[in-house]
């Protein structure tokens, strides 16, 4: 079977015991890339928001800025599965066979202004066990597509 790309889960946070770094992940129809953010992608990031602001008054500036979000290097568009997860030395891969479950779990307790703290996701295989946040719609849904009952996604959140 011939390895398609299906989706990308944009700026997480990989959470271990004293540790955390920020990766992409890449959806395939076989497995999961962690491909880690580097400072040249963020800059690349601030450049393109640079270039959507030149020109623009104030107020458009504003407006742009407010809604800006982190987005993926152009790279990436023309790279292969194998090239990405080269790239870095903390790259790594999760073949679905070693994923044992996902689970998203809501925190009991509340931040500094009495809110309730975002959902995480806890990724259990066959070796580790670890923490991912943000948890987006968009990320649980790709989840559930291709990993299935893998993916424990209460159905009131989907």
């Amino acid at each position: 079977m011939i390895e398609e790309k299906i989706g990308v889960i944009t700026e997480i946070v990989k959470k271990k015991f004293l540790s955390a770094d920020t990766y992409n992940i890449f959806v395939t129809n076989q497995r999961l890339i962690f491909s880690c953010l580097t400072k040249d992608d963020k800059k690349e990031t601030e450049r393109r928001l640079n270039e959507k602001v030149k020109g623009k008054s104030f107020k458009e500036r504003l407006m742009i800025i407010a809604t800006h979000t982190y987005e993926l290097p152009k790279r990436y568009d023309t790279m292969s599965i194998e090239e990405i997860l080269e790239e870095n030395f903390k790259n790594f891969q999760l073949a679905f066979d070693e994923i044992v479950k996902i689970k998203v779990k809501r925190p009991k307790t509340k931040d500094s202004n009495n809110q309730n703290k975002s959902d995480y996701l806890v990724f259990e295989t066959t070796q580790d066990k670890f923490t991912v946040t943000p948890s987006s719609q968009h990320a649980l849904n790709l989840l559930s597509q291709v990993l299935g009952d893998k993916a424990k996604i209460p159905k009131i959140i989907l």
